[in-house]
């Protein structure tokens, strides 16, 4: 049995929603609906990465506490 999933796990609805915020606030002038959602990807990916890596920071330093 494989030890680790190789399926990528999706956003949240919370990080998706984020994304997309960010990527209409930036969006240029006479940007196409697709360029606009292919932007929001992006941003989901690394909003991603960024909320995995706080968590992952948040519990190594819970583990960390005592002396």
């Amino acid at each position: 049995m494989a030890k680790y999933s190789k399926q990528q796990q999706k956003a949240s609805v919370e990080t998706q929603g984020d994304a997309l915020k960010m990527a209409k606030a930036t969006q240029k002038s006479g940007q196409s609906k697709e360029q606009t959602k292919s932007n929001t990807s992006g941003k989901a990916g690394g909003l991603k990465t960024v909320n995995r890596s706080k968590r992952a920071d948040s519990l190594s330093t819970q583990g960390c506490k005592g002396n």
